[in-house]
C-alpha cells in the first residue's frame, strides 16, 4: 500500500502524523489500521505502508511548498497535484469525482501546517512564548 498523506486542514500537525507513524514502525505490530486505508496485516506490510506514508508526505510537501514559492495560487496546485496524482488520489477515494477536492484537502493541510511552522519559528526566533499546543 502507498498512502498518499491524511493531512485534512485545519486540524493537520506535521509533527504528531509523523510521529503517530513512526510510533506504529517502531511497535512492529502484526495488524495495524492506518487512517483512511484500513486495515493491514502483516508485519513486513505495516512496515513498507508506514515508510511510504513518510515518503510521501515528504515529497507532497515539499512539491506543494515548491509550487507555493513559484507563486502559484491554491486552485493551481490543487489543480496539478489533481492531475498529477489522479491515479493515486482516486484510488484512495474510490471516486474519481472526489479527486479535486481529496487533492485540495491534502494541499490545503499542508499549507496551513507550514503557516502554523513558521509562525512558531518566528515567534521563538523573536523571544516570545509560543504555546506548543497550537
Amino acid at each position: 500500500m502507498n498512502p498518499i498523506p491524511a493531512s485534512s486542514a485545519p486540524d493537520f500537525h506535521s509533527g504528531k502524523y509523523l510521529a503517530s507513524i513512526h510510533k506504529i514502525l517502531d511497535l512492529r505490530p502484526d495488524i495495524a489500521f492506518f487512517s483512511h486505508f484500513g486495515g493491514i496485516a502483516g508485519a513486513e506490510n505495516i512496515q513498507t505502508t508506514g515508510k511510504n506514508a513518510i515518503k510521501n508526505y515528504r515529497e507532497f510537501r515539499k512539491l506543494v511548498i515548491c509550487l507555493r514559492d513559484l507563486g502559484l495560487s491554491t486552485r493551481e496546485i490543487t489543480e496539478r497535484i489533481a492531475n498529477g496524482y489522479a491515479d493515486q488520489i482516486a484510488t484512495y477515494a474510490l471516486d474519481t469525482s472526489l479527486t479535486q477536492n481529496l487533492a485540495f484537502s491534502i494541499i490545503y493541510g499542508i499549507l496551513m501546517d507550514e503557516q502554523n511552522h513558521d509562525y512558531l519559528v518566528s515567534s521563538r526566533e523573536e523571544g516570545h512564548r509560543v504555546l506548543e499546543s497550537k
